[in-house]
């Protein structure tokens, strides 16, 4: 059982996050209890430290309008379960970059009010849940720096990068959804390693999801449907190993 923890000074969003969780459940079978639910982030910690919990995750306002807000809760609770998941869900997106500062390893962000907060939970468990199953099979997650930014994916996870035109972005597109950072293509293919090849001078694919090449338009197909081109130049390359 993966035990939940909620703390917001708002008790609507206590709520709102509790109902997305028990969301969550009813469309998995990863058994999850949600075992606090509060204001207070001493009773989040006396609860942490009475259930000894491990493993924990823990959806955390920043700004908790106490002598400990969420920074500092989530350093005691890194402290107490150190392969604990932290999300933040907060209206203070400014203070991201204090997280990376303090080696608190966030999982996600999630801003109040913008987009469908049941989406983004539903993202991060499903992120969560899988992560968890490449574990017990001993495959080892890639922590890439993106930017100022850092963040864990499974490496199999990714289906391909590609960047984005004219704004000096990448995108990388993974099994539960696309994430979009201030980047260059070059530096995470160095990140990503040899399984991961360079197609164009835009986009690098996971060879992992590579079922099948077409050479009538020069693109490989992925197990989800989607193909990428190939540049005129590293197609023959392609074409030979798939």
């Amino acid at each position: 059982m993966i035990s939940v923890f909620i703390c917001d000074d708002e008790i609507v969003w206590i709520q709102k996050i509790a109902d997305a969780v028990t969301e969550y459940q009813d469309i998995s079978e990863w058994p999850l209890s949600i075992v606090c639910q509060t204001d207070s982030p001493i009773t989040l910690l006396s609860q942490l430290r009475e259930d000894c919990t491990k493993g924990g995750i823990y959806f955390l306002d920043i700004d908790l309008k106490t002598s400990i807000n969420g920074l500092v809760l989530a350093q005691e609770i890194r402290t107490l379960d150190p392969n604990a998941t932290l999300i933040f869900v907060t209206t203070h997106d400014e203070l991201m970059a204090e997280t990376f500062r303090l080696k608190l390893q966030a999982l996600d962000y999630i801003v109040k009010d913008e987009g469908d907060l049941y989406l983004q939970i539903e993202q991060c468990l499903t992120h969560v849940e899988q992560h968890c199953a490449h574990r017990e099979k001993g495959d080892l997650p890639v922590t890439l720096r993106l930017g100022n930014l850092h963040r864990t994916f499974q490496k199999d996870d990714i289906y391909y990068v590609c960047s984005v035109k004219g704004n000096h972005k990448i995108e990388i597109h993974t099994r539960i959804g696309t994430y979009i950072f201030a980047d260059s293509l070059k530096a995470l293919c160095v990140q990503l390693g040899e399984n991961f090849l360079l197609c164009n001078r835009g986009l690098l694919v996971n060879a992992n999801h590579v079922i099948g090449s077409d050479s009538k338009d020069k693109t490989l197909l992925l197990d989800n449907g989607e193909k990428c081109p190939c540049s005129v130049r590293l197609w023959p390359r392609m074409a030979r190993r798939f």
